[in-house]
Protein backbone atom coordinates (compact mmCIF):
# COMPACT_ATOMS: atom_id res chain seq x y z
CA UNK A 1 0.00 0.00 0.00
CA UNK A 2 2.93 2.40 0.98
CA UNK A 3 4.79 1.60 -2.74
CA UNK A 4 1.67 2.10 -3.89
CA UNK A 5 1.37 5.85 -2.35
CA UNK A 6 4.95 6.13 -3.25
CA UNK A 7 4.71 5.58 -7.24
CA UNK A 8 1.24 7.59 -7.20
CA UNK A 9 3.23 10.73 -5.83
CA UNK A 10 6.45 10.37 -8.22
CA UNK A 11 3.74 9.97 -11.06
CA UNK A 12 2.23 13.12 -9.88
CA UNK A 13 5.33 14.60 -8.96
CA UNK A 14 6.88 13.95 -12.69
CA UNK A 15 3.79 15.25 -14.49
CA UNK A 16 3.60 18.05 -12.42
CA UNK A 17 7.72 18.92 -13.76
CA UNK A 18 6.58 18.03 -17.02
CA UNK A 19 3.63 20.55 -17.02
CA UNK A 20 6.17 23.32 -15.37
CA UNK A 21 8.51 22.53 -18.24
CA UNK A 22 6.06 22.71 -20.48
CA UNK A 23 4.85 26.41 -19.15
CA UNK A 24 8.31 28.02 -19.02
CA UNK A 25 9.31 26.84 -22.38
CA UNK A 26 6.40 28.20 -24.29
CA UNK A 27 6.35 31.64 -21.90
CA UNK A 28 10.17 32.00 -22.82
CA UNK A 29 9.66 30.81 -26.43
CA UNK A 30 9.42 33.97 -29.24
CA UNK A 31 5.42 34.09 -30.53
CA UNK A 32 4.98 33.01 -33.59
CA UNK A 33 3.04 36.13 -36.26
CA UNK A 34 -0.06 34.76 -37.49
CA UNK A 35 0.08 37.78 -39.32
CA UNK A 36 2.14 39.79 -41.03
CA UNK A 37 1.85 43.69 -42.41
CA UNK A 38 -0.41 42.98 -45.76
CA UNK A 39 -2.53 40.73 -43.31
CA UNK A 40 -2.99 43.29 -40.82
CA UNK A 41 -3.45 46.27 -43.01
CA UNK A 42 -6.75 44.54 -44.62
CA UNK A 43 -8.15 42.77 -41.58
CA UNK A 44 -8.42 46.25 -39.76
CA UNK A 45 -9.31 48.56 -42.58
CA UNK A 46 -12.93 48.85 -41.32
CA UNK A 47 -12.33 48.32 -37.74
CA UNK A 48 -12.47 51.68 -35.55
CA UNK A 49 -9.61 53.02 -34.61
CA UNK A 50 -8.53 52.70 -30.64
CA UNK A 51 -4.69 53.02 -29.16
CA UNK A 52 -3.74 49.64 -28.89
CA UNK A 53 -4.58 48.37 -32.36
CA UNK A 54 -3.03 51.07 -33.51
CA UNK A 55 0.08 50.16 -31.56
CA UNK A 56 -0.13 46.34 -33.22
CA UNK A 57 -0.65 46.97 -36.42
CA UNK A 58 2.27 49.92 -36.49
CA UNK A 59 4.41 47.40 -34.68
CA UNK A 60 3.61 43.91 -36.79
CA UNK A 61 4.40 46.58 -40.25
CA UNK A 62 7.52 47.99 -38.89
CA UNK A 63 8.63 44.35 -38.41
CA UNK A 64 8.31 43.65 -41.96
CA UNK A 65 10.01 47.02 -42.55
CA UNK A 66 6.56 49.33 -43.43
CA UNK A 67 6.58 52.68 -41.08
CA UNK A 68 3.28 53.21 -41.24
CA UNK A 69 3.80 56.13 -38.59
CA UNK A 70 7.06 57.65 -40.80
CA UNK A 71 7.55 60.56 -43.13
CA UNK A 72 8.33 58.05 -45.87
CA UNK A 73 5.21 55.79 -45.84
CA UNK A 74 4.70 54.79 -48.91
CA UNK A 75 1.02 55.46 -49.98
CA UNK A 76 1.97 52.69 -53.33
CA UNK A 77 2.24 49.83 -50.42
CA UNK A 78 -1.21 50.31 -50.11
CA UNK A 79 -2.55 50.95 -53.26
CA UNK A 80 -1.21 47.59 -53.96
CA UNK A 81 -1.86 45.01 -50.75
CA UNK A 82 -5.22 46.77 -50.02
CA UNK A 83 -8.75 44.95 -50.70
CA UNK A 84 -11.07 47.70 -52.65
CA UNK A 85 -8.69 51.12 -50.90
CA UNK A 86 -9.39 54.28 -52.18
CA UNK A 87 -9.79 57.76 -50.62
CA UNK A 88 -11.98 60.13 -50.90
CA UNK A 89 -12.03 63.11 -53.00
CA UNK A 90 -14.37 65.14 -51.17
CA UNK A 91 -15.82 65.67 -47.84
CA UNK A 92 -19.24 66.50 -45.53
CA UNK A 93 -21.34 69.11 -43.51
CA UNK A 94 -22.44 68.31 -40.38
CA UNK A 95 -25.14 66.31 -40.09
CA UNK A 96 -26.11 67.65 -36.84
CA UNK A 97 -24.30 70.84 -35.35
CA UNK A 98 -21.40 70.06 -33.00
CA UNK A 99 -19.78 73.34 -30.62
CA UNK A 100 -17.06 75.27 -32.59
CA UNK A 101 -13.38 74.22 -32.24
CA UNK A 102 -11.02 76.63 -32.49
CA UNK A 103 -7.85 75.65 -34.71
CA UNK A 104 -5.46 78.32 -33.67
CA UNK A 105 -1.90 78.89 -34.48
CA UNK A 106 0.67 81.13 -35.29
CA UNK A 107 1.09 81.80 -39.25
CA UNK A 108 3.81 79.25 -40.26
CA UNK A 109 2.61 76.76 -38.07
CA UNK A 110 1.00 74.35 -40.24
CA UNK A 111 -2.62 75.65 -39.79
CA UNK A 112 -3.38 74.52 -43.59
CA UNK A 113 -1.58 71.24 -43.72
CA UNK A 114 -3.48 69.95 -40.52
CA UNK A 115 -6.68 71.05 -41.71
CA UNK A 116 -5.78 69.00 -44.68
CA UNK A 117 -4.95 66.10 -42.61
CA UNK A 118 -8.46 66.61 -40.33
CA UNK A 119 -10.30 66.63 -43.21
CA UNK A 120 -8.75 63.21 -44.79
CA UNK A 121 -9.37 61.67 -41.47
CA UNK A 122 -12.22 62.81 -40.40
CA UNK A 123 -14.60 63.47 -44.03
CA UNK A 124 -15.80 66.58 -42.58
CA UNK A 125 -15.03 70.29 -43.78
CA UNK A 126 -13.27 72.42 -41.80
CA UNK A 127 -14.12 76.11 -41.79
CA UNK A 128 -11.80 79.56 -40.69
CA UNK A 129 -12.21 83.02 -39.90
CA UNK A 130 -10.67 83.96 -43.31
CA UNK A 131 -11.54 83.10 -47.09
CA UNK A 132 -9.20 80.44 -47.30
CA UNK A 133 -8.33 80.00 -50.99
CA UNK A 134 -8.24 75.98 -50.95
CA UNK A 135 -10.91 75.03 -48.83
CA UNK A 136 -14.79 75.07 -49.61
CA UNK A 137 -15.86 74.77 -45.75
CA UNK A 138 -13.92 78.17 -45.64
CA UNK A 139 -16.51 79.98 -47.92
CA UNK A 140 -19.79 79.91 -45.01
CA UNK A 141 -19.51 81.63 -41.18
CA UNK A 142 -19.34 79.63 -38.85
CA UNK A 143 -22.05 79.76 -36.84
CA UNK A 144 -24.49 78.52 -40.02
CA UNK A 145 -23.61 75.10 -37.56
CA UNK A 146 -22.57 73.05 -40.80
CA UNK A 147 -19.09 72.64 -39.64
CA UNK A 148 -17.00 72.85 -36.28
CA UNK A 149 -13.65 73.17 -36.59
CA UNK A 150 -12.67 76.61 -37.31
CA UNK A 151 -9.15 77.72 -38.40
CA UNK A 152 -7.53 81.06 -36.55
CA UNK A 153 -4.27 83.22 -36.67
CA UNK A 154 -6.44 85.50 -33.88
CA UNK A 155 -5.08 85.86 -30.23
CA UNK A 156 -9.20 85.93 -29.38
CA UNK A 157 -12.90 85.05 -30.98
CA UNK A 158 -13.65 87.53 -33.10
CA UNK A 159 -14.31 86.89 -37.04
CA UNK A 160 -14.12 89.31 -40.33
CA UNK A 161 -15.49 86.98 -42.43
CA UNK A 162 -17.77 88.46 -44.71
CA UNK A 163 -20.16 85.66 -44.38
CA UNK A 164 -20.60 86.64 -40.72
CA UNK A 165 -20.87 90.43 -41.23
CA UNK A 166 -23.44 89.62 -43.25
CA UNK A 167 -25.39 87.91 -40.46
CA UNK A 168 -24.57 90.60 -37.67
CA UNK A 169 -21.96 88.23 -36.20
CA UNK A 170 -18.44 89.27 -34.82
CA UNK A 171 -17.71 86.89 -32.18
CA UNK A 172 -17.77 83.26 -31.82
CA UNK A 173 -18.52 80.85 -28.85
CA UNK A 174 -15.50 77.92 -29.08
CA UNK A 175 -16.17 75.24 -26.62
CA UNK A 176 -12.36 74.36 -26.66
CA UNK A 177 -9.53 75.23 -28.99
CA UNK A 178 -6.68 73.04 -30.74
CA UNK A 179 -2.70 74.98 -30.46
CA UNK A 180 -0.62 74.23 -33.51
CA UNK A 181 2.68 74.87 -31.77
CA UNK A 182 5.33 75.03 -33.88
CA UNK A 183 9.39 76.04 -33.49
CA UNK A 184 9.04 79.76 -33.39
CA UNK A 185 12.26 79.38 -35.28
CA UNK A 186 10.93 77.81 -38.13
CA UNK A 187 7.18 79.33 -37.70
CA UNK A 188 8.74 82.98 -38.12
CA UNK A 189 11.00 81.48 -41.35
CA UNK A 190 7.70 80.21 -43.22
CA UNK A 191 5.96 83.44 -42.28
CA UNK A 192 8.70 85.83 -43.43
CA UNK A 193 8.73 83.44 -46.65
CA UNK A 194 5.09 83.68 -47.17
CA UNK A 195 4.93 87.54 -46.53
CA UNK A 196 8.16 88.62 -49.13
CA UNK A 197 7.90 85.46 -51.39
CA UNK A 198 8.52 85.60 -55.05
CA UNK A 199 4.93 84.65 -56.82
CA UNK A 200 4.92 80.84 -57.36
CA UNK A 201 4.13 80.08 -61.01
CA UNK A 202 1.56 77.43 -60.17
CA UNK A 203 -0.23 77.57 -57.07
CA UNK A 204 -1.41 74.22 -56.27
CA UNK A 205 2.43 73.69 -54.98
CA UNK A 206 5.43 75.17 -54.41
CA UNK A 207 8.55 74.99 -56.59
CA UNK A 208 12.45 75.32 -55.28
CA UNK A 209 12.59 79.20 -55.48
CA UNK A 210 8.57 79.93 -55.69
CA UNK A 211 6.71 80.62 -52.19
CA UNK A 212 10.14 81.86 -50.96
CA UNK A 213 11.42 85.72 -49.98
CA UNK A 214 14.68 86.21 -52.50
CA UNK A 215 18.20 86.11 -50.18
CA UNK A 216 18.74 90.06 -50.12
CA UNK A 217 16.03 90.13 -48.02
CA UNK A 218 17.41 88.25 -45.24
CA UNK A 219 20.59 90.35 -45.47
CA UNK A 220 18.25 93.84 -44.66
CA UNK A 221 17.16 95.26 -41.70
CA UNK A 222 13.16 93.87 -42.77
CA UNK A 223 13.91 90.59 -41.67
CA UNK A 224 15.38 91.73 -38.43
CA UNK A 225 12.67 93.83 -37.62
CA UNK A 226 10.41 91.33 -38.35
CA UNK A 227 11.97 88.61 -36.15
CA UNK A 228 11.90 91.33 -33.37
CA UNK A 229 8.13 91.93 -33.85
CA UNK A 230 6.91 88.31 -34.62
CA UNK A 231 8.89 86.63 -31.88
CA UNK A 232 6.59 88.53 -29.16
CA UNK A 233 2.95 87.38 -31.62
CA UNK A 234 4.43 83.82 -31.31
CA UNK A 235 4.60 83.89 -27.59
CA UNK A 236 1.36 86.15 -26.66
CA UNK A 237 -0.69 83.19 -29.49
CA UNK A 238 0.66 80.83 -27.67
CA UNK A 239 -0.21 82.43 -23.80
CA UNK A 240 -3.57 83.55 -24.89
CA UNK A 241 -4.69 79.76 -26.25
CA UNK A 242 -2.90 78.09 -23.28
CA UNK A 243 -3.15 80.07 -20.21
CA UNK A 244 -6.01 83.04 -21.11
CA UNK A 245 -8.73 80.88 -22.65
CA UNK A 246 -11.03 79.35 -20.20
CA UNK A 247 -11.37 76.37 -22.04
CA UNK A 248 -10.42 73.24 -22.67
CA UNK A 249 -7.02 73.56 -25.28
CA UNK A 250 -5.39 70.65 -26.83
CA UNK A 251 -1.47 71.29 -27.57
CA UNK A 252 -1.05 70.03 -31.19
CA UNK A 253 2.97 70.09 -31.56
CA UNK A 254 3.91 69.99 -35.63
CA UNK A 255 7.24 68.38 -35.21
CA UNK A 256 5.12 65.31 -33.98
CA UNK A 257 2.58 66.03 -36.27
CA UNK A 258 5.45 65.50 -38.69
CA UNK A 259 6.89 62.56 -37.67
CA UNK A 260 4.30 60.55 -36.17
CA UNK A 261 1.63 61.46 -38.10
CA UNK A 262 -1.25 58.39 -37.83
CA UNK A 263 -1.02 58.34 -34.27
CA UNK A 264 -0.88 62.41 -33.85
CA UNK A 265 -4.08 62.41 -36.05
CA UNK A 266 -5.73 59.79 -33.69
CA UNK A 267 -4.85 61.45 -30.60
CA UNK A 268 -6.50 64.24 -32.38
CA UNK A 269 -9.67 62.73 -33.15
CA UNK A 270 -10.09 61.49 -29.43
CA UNK A 271 -9.86 64.72 -28.16
CA UNK A 272 -12.85 66.10 -30.99
CA UNK A 273 -14.56 62.95 -30.08
CA UNK A 274 -14.79 61.39 -33.60
CA UNK A 275 -14.90 57.81 -34.33
CA UNK A 276 -12.79 57.05 -37.38
CA UNK A 277 -11.86 53.53 -39.30
CA UNK A 278 -8.26 52.51 -39.85
CA UNK A 279 -8.66 53.89 -43.42
CA UNK A 280 -8.91 57.00 -42.77
CA UNK A 281 -6.04 56.96 -41.44
CA UNK A 282 -4.24 55.16 -44.25
CA UNK A 283 -5.64 58.05 -46.23
CA UNK A 284 -3.49 60.43 -44.99
CA UNK A 285 -0.34 58.89 -46.59
CA UNK A 286 -1.62 59.94 -49.73
CA UNK A 287 -1.27 63.34 -48.22
CA UNK A 288 2.08 62.67 -46.65
CA UNK A 289 4.05 65.41 -47.88
CA UNK A 290 1.14 67.92 -48.44
CA UNK A 291 0.41 70.55 -51.13
CA UNK A 292 2.10 73.28 -48.65
CA UNK A 293 5.74 72.64 -48.12
CA UNK A 294 7.63 75.08 -49.31
CA UNK A 295 11.40 73.86 -50.62
CA UNK A 296 14.22 75.73 -49.06
CA UNK A 297 17.73 76.00 -50.86
CA UNK A 298 20.31 75.34 -48.07
CA UNK A 299 21.25 78.29 -47.25
CA UNK A 300 18.26 78.95 -45.98
CA UNK A 301 18.93 77.46 -41.96
CA UNK A 302 17.35 78.87 -38.80
CA UNK A 303 21.01 78.35 -37.67
CA UNK A 304 22.36 80.74 -40.56
CA UNK A 305 19.38 82.99 -40.51
CA UNK A 306 19.43 84.01 -37.17
CA UNK A 307 22.18 85.93 -35.38
CA UNK A 308 23.44 86.27 -32.39
CA UNK A 309 21.01 89.18 -31.46
CA UNK A 310 18.06 87.22 -32.99
CA UNK A 311 18.96 84.58 -30.95
CA UNK A 312 18.68 86.19 -27.72
CA UNK A 313 15.41 87.30 -28.74
CA UNK A 314 13.26 84.37 -29.88
CA UNK A 315 14.96 81.97 -26.92
CA UNK A 316 13.61 85.06 -23.82
CA UNK A 317 9.56 84.44 -26.09
CA UNK A 318 10.19 80.77 -25.99
CA UNK A 319 11.61 80.55 -22.15
CA UNK A 320 8.55 82.94 -21.44
CA UNK A 321 5.77 80.66 -22.52
CA UNK A 322 7.62 77.70 -20.99
CA UNK A 323 7.74 79.54 -17.44
CA UNK A 324 4.24 80.16 -17.28
CA UNK A 325 2.84 77.16 -19.13
CA UNK A 326 5.37 74.25 -19.48
CA UNK A 327 4.97 72.39 -16.62
CA UNK A 328 0.78 72.61 -16.51
CA UNK A 329 0.75 71.72 -20.72
CA UNK A 330 3.79 69.40 -20.26
CA UNK A 331 5.52 70.81 -22.92
CA UNK A 332 8.77 71.94 -21.24
CA UNK A 333 11.40 69.61 -22.31
CA UNK A 334 9.85 70.45 -26.17
CA UNK A 335 10.19 74.46 -25.48
CA UNK A 336 13.96 74.00 -23.95
CA UNK A 337 14.31 71.56 -27.18
CA UNK A 338 13.24 74.67 -29.34
CA UNK A 339 15.96 77.02 -27.93
CA UNK A 340 19.12 77.60 -30.06
CA UNK A 341 22.56 78.29 -28.38
CA UNK A 342 23.60 82.16 -28.61
CA UNK A 343 27.56 81.60 -28.04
Amino acid sequence: MASRRVMILLLFGSLLLCLLLVFEWTTERPTTRIWGCKESVNAYQFQEVNGKLLKVLMKTCLEDGIDLNGNRFNFDYLKRNLISFSCPQSWEYLSVPKPLVALASYPGSGNTWTRELIETTTGLHTESIYTDWNFVGSEMCPTRAKIFIVKTHLTSNKTNHPDCLKMGVKDLNYSKAILILRNPYNALLAEFNRQNAIKPTDTSFFNAGEGLAPINLFRSEKWKTFVMKEANKWKHMSLYWLERFDRPAYVLVYEKERKNTLTEMYHLTKYLNIAVPFNSLYCLSSNKTGNYHRVKPKWMTIEKLYDKTLRKMVNTVVEDVSAKVGLRKNITDLLQSYLLPVN
